[in-house]
């Protein structure tokens, strides 16, 4: 029977545990990863052995990390009321790890874009959280998986659908953190979620923001063609959400 001990942060010997890996693939966050990926990911971690009773999570503390339950069970408590329990394979924290990338991508040029307060908000954890039975979580901050994102688009296709899953399950529950949080999202320009404006002075940006116009918003169907190889074309494609293949010669070369 394998034991989950606390290992040492970033070592590149470090032993990735058959459990840690399973719990990974029941994640919505990791559906679809290699086994290359989610070890590599792994490695990015911390793993936090738990005992019964202890305390994980403190609500009103501010957090930016996801927990992945590898195994043990956890409760989730508001005040003296247990809202659910999490075992191996389910996670927490999920919603942070989207709102953190939004609120940074928005951060640099707020004063042109308005107050973002309300992603700010929604990084307060809300509830608390204790050991039920004696096991281990793996933690990963929202710049842990940021790292992996310019070589895994899938992981960022996962973090924004699991966040805006349950954004939209909070705005369901009359989430008045939630509802704002949806409002300075949605009146993000392209342009600055797709990075094109990172590092630009807020001026110019304003500028740019001001003349530049989406002329197309474009829906497109699983396994609908986009663009055809040999095609000529003049415009640039901003990805809103979903996930796309590129293929050379019918071969996949990357997402």
């Amino acid at each position: 029977m394998e034991s989950e001990i606390a290992m040492p942060t970033n070592a590149d010997n470090i032993t990735i545990l058959p459990s840690t890996l399973a719990a990974m693939r029941l994640c919505p966050l990791f559906e679809r990863l290699s086994t290359e990926m989610l070890e590599t990911i792994a490695r990015a971690g911390r793993l936090r052995v738990f005992s019964v009773g202890q305390q994980l999570i403190h609500a009103g503390e501010r957090g930016s990390s996801v927990f992945i339950v590898c195994s043990g069970v956890v409760s989730c408590r508001v005040g003296d009321v247990e809202v659910r329990q999490f075992s191996a394979g389910q996670s927490f924290g999920d919603m942070s790890i989207f709102c953190d990338h939004m609120y940074r991508v928005h951060e640099e040029h707020e004063s042109i874009l308005g107050d973002a307060g309300a992603l700010c908000n929604l990084l307060t954890r809300s509830a608390d959280i204790f050991g039920l039975e004696m096991g281990a979580l793996m933690e990963l901050s929202s710049r842990d998986l940021a790292s992996f994102f310019v070589i895994c688009p899938r992981l960022v296709h996962n973090v924004v659908r699991v966040g805006e899953q349950q954004l939209a399950e909070a705005c369901d529950n009359q989430s008045d953190q939630a509802l704002e949080a949806r409002k300075v999202i949605a009146a993000l320009h392209p342009l600055v979620t797709a990075g094109f404006l990172k590092g630009v002075p807020d001026n110019l940006a304003k500028s740019i923001l001001d003349s530049v116009s989406v002329l197309d918003v474009r829906v497109v169907r699983r396994t609908e063609s986009l663009l055809s190889q040999g095609s000529q074309g003049d415009s640039v494609f901003l990805i809103m959400s979903g996930l796309f293949s590129c293929q050379v010669n019918g071969k996949e070369v990357r997402h």
